[in-house]
């Protein structure tokens, strides 16, 4: 691996102990209708619960462990999810901070924050994604901002999935983790620690194919800019910061990537509602898709699913 990723590894452990009385320590279930549809008498699809996360999603882990470290007012941009994590971190610091949302955030993640902000937090509306809203941020407060993606702290945050996992499955194998990608942070923390304590397990990127910067990115070798179209994960839309950190991580830390149709998408927030009783974000859904678009593939081996998130609204849900 690389000094990057070592680093991140070596301080997973230790920042769970950190932020564990603020966050949950979510279940790892198994997804039977999942493991029905991929086939095979030994075949385990495990479903990692971060949509049961205190903010209903993965982002609690990032922010609470980054504003920890931390001291004074922060700053933020997010299209809902990290926003969310961000106002319950501050809340548990006792602190304030200002948040900048595009303006293609769900309805329902900003509803959730506004509830939540109290007058602890102020809300701004910028630019048409998050990458726009994020440049803003940074220009307005440079020495405040924290990346929902672009920070190594925020990804230990995130590799804390990875230790939970691994400690869950004891002393049981696990042949592959498919995650969901948006600006990479998650996928980079998980698989630097998993990659660390379980070297033969292989990591999935999944991506919506309406939007799939980081994996245009990866392609390219660099960092570039795509036009994204409508999708039903929201939650990972949106290009790459120029210079992330995430970008050289998922290039050695991934091994395989899968894009989605927004077909797929909706028919994987189905078959979770439908077969395992939870209701699930379209960027939680995408790797749920990528697994059952390749079900040979995960048949007969141990496969964990990040459900990264659950905050969708009614509207979209019915949309």
């Amino acid at each position: 691996m690389s000094d990057l990723a070592e680093q991140i590894a070596s301080q997973s452990e230790a920042a769970l102990k950190k932020i564990e009385g603020n966050i949950l320590r979510t279940p790892l279930l198994t997804g039977y209708s999942l493991e029905a549809a991929v086939e095979g008498e030994t075949t385990k699809v495990l479903m990692k619960m971060e949509s049961e996360q205190v903010t209903g999603s993965f982002k609690a882990r990032g922010a609470v462990y980054k504003v920890g470290l931390v001291e004074g007012e922060v700053v933020t941009a997010s299209t809902g999810n990290h926003a969310m994590a961000t106002v319950h971190a501050l809340q548990c610091y006792g602190r304030k901070g200002v948040i900048y949302l595009p303006k293609t955030a769900a309805e329902a993640k900003v509803e959730k924050i506004r509830q939540r902000a109290k007058g602890r937090v102020e809300i701004r509306v910028f630019g048409e994604d998050c990458m726009q809203a994020e440049v803003e941020a940074r220009r307005v407060a440079p020495d405040a901002f924290i990346s929902p993606y672009n920070d190594i702290d925020v990804i230990v945050g995130q590799s804390t999935i990875g230790v939970e996992i691994h400690q869950q499955l004891g002393d049981a194998p696990l042949d592959y983790v498919l995650l969901s990608v948006g600006g990479g942070g998650m996928i980079s923390g998980v698989a630097a620690y998993l990659k660390k304590t379980r070297p033969g397990v292989k990591i999935i990127g999944c991506q919506p194919s309406a939007d799939a910067a980081m994996h245009r990115c990866i392609a390219a070798s660099k960092i570039i800019e795509i036009n994204g179209l409508p999708t039903l994960s929201d939650g990972t839309a949106g290009n790459v910061e120029p210079g992330s950190i995430t970008l050289p991580l998922c290039q050695h830390l991934v091994d395989e990537w899968v894009e989605v149709s927004e077909e797929q998408i909706a028919a994987a927030m189905r078959q979770v509602l439908d077969g395992e009783s939870k209701l699930i974000e379209g960027s939680a859904a995408v790797p749920v898709a990528a697994l059952l678009s390749d079900p040979e593939k995960y048949r007969n081996k141990t496969t964990a699913v990040i459900i990264c998130g659950g905050n969708i609204g009614y509207k979209k849900l019915r949309g």
